[in-house]
Protein backbone atom coordinates (compact mmCIF):
# COMPACT_ATOMS: atom_id res chain seq x y z
CA UNK A 1 0.00 0.00 0.00
CA UNK A 2 2.57 2.36 0.87
CA UNK A 3 4.40 2.06 -2.60
CA UNK A 4 1.54 3.78 -4.33
CA UNK A 5 1.64 7.55 -3.63
CA UNK A 6 5.59 6.63 -4.42
CA UNK A 7 4.61 5.85 -7.82
CA UNK A 8 2.09 8.77 -8.05
CA UNK A 9 5.02 11.16 -6.81
CA UNK A 10 7.77 9.93 -9.10
CA UNK A 11 5.63 9.34 -12.22
CA UNK A 12 8.07 10.57 -14.63
CA UNK A 13 11.00 8.56 -16.41
CA UNK A 14 13.52 11.36 -15.65
CA UNK A 15 12.55 10.13 -11.71
CA UNK A 16 13.45 6.60 -12.01
CA UNK A 17 16.43 6.29 -9.81
CA UNK A 18 14.26 8.33 -7.04
CA UNK A 19 11.65 6.05 -7.50
CA UNK A 20 13.92 2.82 -7.27
CA UNK A 21 15.50 4.13 -4.44
CA UNK A 22 12.45 5.12 -2.11
CA UNK A 23 10.28 2.26 -3.23
CA UNK A 24 12.91 -0.26 -2.12
CA UNK A 25 14.04 0.97 0.92
CA UNK A 26 9.87 1.58 1.67
CA UNK A 27 9.73 -1.92 1.01
CA UNK A 28 12.53 -2.69 3.34
CA UNK A 29 11.37 -1.14 6.40
CA UNK A 30 9.69 -4.35 6.68
CA UNK A 31 10.73 -6.78 4.03
CA UNK A 32 14.56 -6.76 4.00
CA UNK A 33 14.20 -9.51 1.37
CA UNK A 34 14.26 -9.11 -2.58
CA UNK A 35 10.95 -10.64 -2.73
CA UNK A 36 9.88 -8.04 -0.59
CA UNK A 37 11.09 -4.95 -1.31
CA UNK A 38 10.77 -5.44 -5.44
CA UNK A 39 7.06 -6.09 -4.96
CA UNK A 40 7.65 -2.51 -3.65
CA UNK A 41 9.25 -1.60 -6.63
CA UNK A 42 7.11 -3.30 -9.18
CA UNK A 43 3.93 -1.24 -7.61
CA UNK A 44 5.41 1.91 -7.84
CA UNK A 45 6.84 1.43 -10.79
CA UNK A 46 3.76 0.02 -12.59
CA UNK A 47 1.41 3.17 -10.90
CA UNK A 48 4.69 5.62 -12.49
CA UNK A 49 3.71 3.54 -15.85
CA UNK A 50 -0.12 3.82 -15.40
CA UNK A 51 0.11 7.96 -15.28
CA UNK A 52 2.58 7.68 -18.41
CA UNK A 53 -0.18 5.81 -20.13
CA UNK A 54 2.24 2.86 -21.43
CA UNK A 55 0.73 0.57 -22.76
CA UNK A 56 0.13 -2.23 -20.52
CA UNK A 57 1.71 -4.90 -22.98
CA UNK A 58 5.28 -2.95 -22.21
CA UNK A 59 5.06 -3.28 -17.85
CA UNK A 60 6.60 -6.56 -17.30
CA UNK A 61 9.61 -6.10 -19.94
CA UNK A 62 9.63 -2.69 -17.91
CA UNK A 63 10.08 -3.87 -14.37
CA UNK A 64 13.01 -6.66 -15.62
CA UNK A 65 14.84 -3.47 -17.04
CA UNK A 66 14.46 -1.18 -13.82
CA UNK A 67 15.33 -4.58 -12.05
CA UNK A 68 18.95 -3.89 -13.42
CA UNK A 69 19.15 -0.89 -12.33
CA UNK A 70 17.37 -1.63 -8.54
CA UNK A 71 20.59 -4.39 -8.44
CA UNK A 72 22.99 -1.61 -9.10
CA UNK A 73 22.16 0.65 -5.91
CA UNK A 74 21.64 -2.41 -3.77
CA UNK A 75 25.44 -2.88 -4.42
CA UNK A 76 26.18 0.99 -4.06
CA UNK A 77 24.15 1.27 -1.02
CA UNK A 78 26.04 -1.36 0.46
CA UNK A 79 23.48 -2.93 2.79
CA UNK A 80 22.88 -7.01 2.73
CA UNK A 81 24.61 -6.90 -0.34
CA UNK A 82 25.72 -10.85 -0.51
CA UNK A 83 22.35 -12.13 1.25
CA UNK A 84 20.37 -10.01 -1.76
CA UNK A 85 23.21 -11.31 -4.45
CA UNK A 86 21.91 -14.94 -3.66
CA UNK A 87 18.38 -14.40 -3.45
CA UNK A 88 17.47 -11.66 -6.53
CA UNK A 89 16.97 -14.22 -8.53
CA UNK A 90 14.05 -15.76 -7.69
CA UNK A 91 11.78 -12.85 -7.78
CA UNK A 92 13.24 -11.92 -11.68
CA UNK A 93 12.48 -15.85 -12.47
CA UNK A 94 9.09 -15.44 -11.71
CA UNK A 95 8.13 -12.60 -13.80
CA UNK A 96 10.31 -13.63 -16.56
CA UNK A 97 8.31 -16.98 -16.35
CA UNK A 98 5.05 -14.77 -15.90
CA UNK A 99 5.61 -13.30 -19.34
CA UNK A 100 6.30 -16.21 -21.51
Amino acid sequence: MRSVPIGLFFSKPEQIEDLITVAIEAGRMTHNHPTGFLGSLATALFVSYAIQEKPLEEWGVGLLRTLELAKQYIERVGRDVQENRETWSYFEKKWIEYLK
